[in-house]
C-alpha cells in the first residue's frame, strides 16, 4: 500500500485548489466539457468496513420545464443499471482514480423548491452480491476456498471481463492451515454449505468468524485478516494546514478501533 507526504500531494495537486472530478459510465466521459452533462453533488464513501463502498451524484439540465418530462434518451447511453461506473477526483486537471463500481439505483428528482435532475447511485462489487438468496452445497472444504468459490461464479466473471472487478485476493483462513502453519494436506468429505442467503451475506459471515476483513479498492477485491496492514500511510497535522479532523474510538461488538475523517483545504 502507498504512502503519502503532504508537500509531494501539494505540489501534484496545485495546492489543492480548484477541485476537479472526471465520471465515466462503460469508459465513455460523462462529464466531458464538449459532449457530456453537468454533474455536482457527487459523493464517495469507500470504506474498508462489511458494508459496500457507495458513490452518488446529480446529473443536471436533463428536465424540458416546456414539456415537463425528462429528457432521458440524451442520457440513456450512459445512464442504467448495472453500468460500470468509473469515478477520478483531484484539482485542476490532475485526478486520480477513487472508485470503480456499478449503478445499482436511478432516481428521477422534480422539487418545485429544487433543480430537477437524475440522481445516480453506484456500488462496489458488494452491491451485485446483495442480490439474490442461495441454497448451495460448495466444493471448498474451507472458508477461504469456499470464498475463491463465490467469487468465480459466473456472474462475477462478467464483472471481470468489463474491468469491474480486476483483481481478487483471498488470504487463508485458520481452518485451511494446521498448527505448523501449513496447509493441511488431509482430505475431507464435509464440504461448507450456503443456506437461504446472498454471495454478501455468506463472505461477509465467513468475515466476522474469522476476523477478516472484506472490502474493494478501485476494483480489487480484498478478503484478508483484520489489521494486517499498520504500515503509516501518512503523518498530518493542524500545521498543513488541516481544516477540522475528529478522531473517535468506538467499542463495537467485535474489536475496538478508532475512526480518523480529515479534510485539507486553503
Amino acid at each position: 500500500m502507498a504512502t503519502y507526504e503532504y508537500e509531494s500531494l501539494k505540489e501534484k495537486y496545485s495546492s489543492f485548489m480548484k477541485p476537479s472530478i472526471v465520471i465515466r459510465v462503460n469508459d465513455k466521459e460523462l462529464t466531458d466539457k464538449k459532449k457530456g452533462f453537468p454533474v455536482g453533488e457527487v459523493e464517495v464513501e469507500l470504506t474498508s468496513g462489511y458494508e459496500a463502498s457507495v458513490a452518488e451524484f446529480s446529473i443536471f439540465n436533463v428536465y424540458d420545464l416546456i414539456q415537463n418530462e425528462f429528457l432521458y434518451d440524451e442520457v440513456s447511453k450512459y445512464i442504467f443499471l448495472g453500468s460500470k461506473i468509473e469515478i477520478e477526483m483531484g484539482y485542476r486537471d490532475i485526478t486520480t482514480l477513487v472508485f470503480i463500481g456499478v449503478i445499482t439505483r436511478v432516481n428521477f428528482l422534480y422539487e418545485t423548491e429544487g433543480i430537477p435532475c437524475i440522481r445516480v447511485t453506484a456500488m462496489d462489487v458488494k452491491g451485485v452480491m446483495m442480490s439474490g438468496s442461495y441454497d448451495l452445497q460448495l466444493k471448498a472444504t474451507n472458508y477461504a476456498d469456499a470464498v475463491k468459490e463465490i467469487l468465480k461464479r459466473t456472474a462475477y466473471e462478467k464483472l471481470r471481463n468489463s474491468g469491474i472487478i480486476q483483481n481478487i485476493t483471498v488470504d487463508d483462513t485458520p481452518d485451511k492451515r494446521n498448527s505448523m502453519g501449513q496447509e493441511n494436506d488431509e482430505a475431507s468429505d464435509k464440504t461448507i454449505e450456503m443456506v437461504a442467503e446472498s454471495d454478501y451475506e455468506f463472505v461477509v459471515k465467513i468475515g466476522k468468524r474469522n476476523n477478516f476483513e472484506f472490502f474493494t479498492e478501485c476494483g480489487n477485491v480484498i478478503f484478508r485478516k483484520a489489521k494486517s496492514d499498520t504500515k503509516i500511510l501518512m503523518e498530518i497535522s493542524p500545521t498543513m494546514p488541516l481544516r477540522n479532523f475528529d478522531i473517535s474510538y468506538v467499542l463495537s461488538s467485535y474489536f475496538p478501533h478508532a475512526w480518523l475523517s480529515f479534510w485539507f483545504g486553503i
